[in-house]
């Protein structure tokens, strides 16, 4: 392992820290109590072990007694590795830092990694089966769904090319008030639900119109309205609605907001209570 690590206990009283010694022994000397412990690395990207169970806990007697207990900590190896490539539809490759992909484990434990500036990555993994998503920061294109797979120990596992997806479909609608105005700068948002973690974003124009690219799916859409220097003009229940969108049919969703037209004023006052109850 990459030694040393950091060690960190803490209990409702406060927290200590050490680091592990060259054979990965470490000691604290603590009042009585229970106690939580942590282990983190000191470098993360050069780190070659995962903590799958945080929080274990060690408890002392809480008075004046004198007691010593052992707390072996063990790590899952980060033996196997994941490689591949991240591309767009017209084979070139995906821009560093503007996806993402990460890989979760039988344990839950997710490992995240992104894309060189040649569109391959590389993550350090423990052996075991994974589940796949990512992100892609251009509203233009998707992440496709990835097929669970397994990696077995000091295995690299080429999982291929992941070519992104064109969003070519469409959400689009109006939004307008109770008087049937229309409303402009209100934000909207879309999101699937299947795993891939995929999204769309948008504000409504000044004819109150808007327009999200998107692939077919289900997806939620919810809309809410833009904050002025005065607050808010008009309110929304908040509640997404769901919209189903099929390849090359444009899909349509409207929002009413309820416009604002009452107000409450008032003055925030300090009260000096001396025996009794304010007014």
């Amino acid at each position: 392992l990459n030694l040393p690590i950091t060690i960190i206990v803490a209990n409702n009283g406060g927290y200590a820290s050490t680091t592990t010694d060259s054979n990965g022994d470490y000691t604290f000397h603590l009042p009585g109590g229970t106690w939580t412990v942590n282990i983190y690395p000191q470098y993360w990207d050069t780190t070659d072990w995962d903590y799958a169970v945080w929080n274990e806990s060690v408890t002392f007697v809480d008075d004046s007694t004198t007691e010593s207990k052992t707390k072996d900590i063990y790590v899952d190896t980060l033996s196997s590795t994941i490689t591949g490539s991240i591309r767009k539809p017209d084979g070139m490759a995906a821009s560093q830092y503007s996806v993402g992909i990460n890989f979760t484990n039988s344990k839950n434990r997710s490992f995240y990694t992104y894309p060189d500036t040649s569109g391959n990555f590389s993550k350090k993994v423990s052996p075991s089966s994974y589940s796949v998503n990512g992100w892609v920061s251009d509203n233009s294109y998707s992440m496709p769904k990835i097929d669970n797979f397994s990696v077995g120990d000091n295995e690299s596992k080429d999982i291929g090319t992941i070519t992104l997806v064109e969003k070519t479909d469409t959400i689009s609608g109006t939004i307008t008030d109770d008087t049937g105005a229309t409303v402009s700068g209100a934000y909207l948002s879309a999101w699937k639900n299947d795993g891939t973690y995929d999204w769309a974003s948008a504000t409504s124009a000044s004819d109150g119109t808007y327009s999200m690219k998107v692939v077919p799916g289900s997806w939620q859409v919810s809309a809410w309205p833009a904050w002025t220097s005065t607050g808010y003009d008009y309110v929304n229940n908040g509640k997404p609605v769901s919209v189903t969108v099929t390849s090359g049919v444009a899909a349509t969703t409207n929002f009413v907001f309820k416009k604002c037209n009452a107000t409450i004023t008032g003055t925030i006052n300090s009260v000096t209570i001396s025996g009794g109850t304010p007014p």
